[in-house]
């Protein structure tokens, strides 16, 4: 018999929408699953401190965020770096300080003003003293930014993640079955400036770039006048760094099986963009959201609470 013993919210945000997922936890059988109750979205100037505060008290009031609910969040920003490496096995806390060394060389930002976690992918074999390791980073002012203004709307997240790997669990989530080794799926996630390019798969080395693509000014708040033939430029630009980016992957990593490309964020429901996508990005595009494929009956824009569902989700 299923029990509930928790709830989750999945809560993720940019400068013009606050968007949360909340999930309730179950025990069956000794195993923990999660289901999504329900999704809300607050939208706005969220540019400023201040009205960001303000959007995070109106959708905690919305999704009905209680005391002992679990709130799991991500950080985004220049900031933040997700890598794969294959590294030598050591404890936790020796793995963690030799990782900080390790990474100095692959960031673009300070390691000693920032925060560093890893978790391991692929333990292998015992008598190998190397394993392979997804290590996370991100500058400590960004999530002390981001943490300030969740405590001043009274929230205090027990997890907090970054874009690059959330984006990469709502993949597998859009998997929707165990993948074939060997075989990277790869995710977009189109954000107001910048969009998070992933690749991922089982026994395939994760890999994630930023694309600056201002979405916002050719879909949202901030849309401006310009010709047919300046739009499809911008929207063939998105395009050919992500050809390139599959032409670096499938050379550097010896990866040349893709499974889909799913497509997820604030901008992904936008019918001129996902054809052009699905035209010229020699992938087939994943015809589901992850909060369909979760089972949530919803009228929901395609695509808009991937992110949070993941954060709900990988509690």
């Amino acid at each position: 018999m299923a029990k509930k013993v928790g709830t989750t919210i999945g809560l993720e945000y940019d400068n013009f929408g606050v968007r949360a997922a909340r999930a309730g936890v179950e025990e069956v059988g000794g195993d923990y699953l999660s289901s999504i109750e329900a999704v809300e979205e607050v939208q706005g100037d969220f540019s400023r401190e201040e009205q960001l505060i303000a959007g995070i008290r109106e959708i905690k009031d919305k999704i009905e965020i209680g005391p002992n609910d679990k709130i799991v969040t991500c950080v985004t920003g220049k900031q933040i770096y997700a890598g794969q490496i294959n590294f030598r096995r050591l404890a936790d806390e020796e793995m963690k300080n030799a990782l900080r060394f390790e990474m100095r060389k692959n960031l673009p930002f300070e390691i000693s003003s920032a925060t560093i976690d890893f978790n391991i992918i692929d333990a292998g074999d015992k008598k190998n003293d190397r394993v392979n390791v997804l290590v996370a980073v991100a500058a400590n002012a960004l999530m002390n930014n981001q943490l300030r203004a969740l405590e001043k709307a009274g929230l205090k997240p027990r997890a907090m993640d970054i874009l690059p790997v959330t984006v990469a669990n709502a993949l597998w989530l859009g998997l929707g079955k165990q993948p074939e080794p060997g075989a990277a799926g790869v995710a977009l996630h189109i954000g107001p400036r910048i969009s998070t390019l992933v690749f991922d798969g089982e026994n395939a080395s994760f890999f994630h770039r930023s694309i600056y693509f201002n979405a916002c000014d050719l879909f949202g708040n901030t849309k401006s006048e310009m010709s047919d033939r300046e739009r499809g430029s911008r929207i063939n630009s998105l395009i050919d760094e992500i050809v390139r980016s599959l032409a670096f992957y499938e050379q550097t990593y010896k990866v040349s099986q893709f499974l889909f490309l799913q497509i997820m964020g604030e901008y992904s429901f936008y019918k001129e963009l996902a054809e052009s996508l699905a035209k010229n990005v020699s992938l087939k595009i994943n015809p589901h959201s992850v909060l369909e494929i979760s089972g949530y009956k919803t009228k929901a824009p395609f695509g808009k609470f991937d992110a949070a569902v993941a954060l709900a989700m990988h509690a």
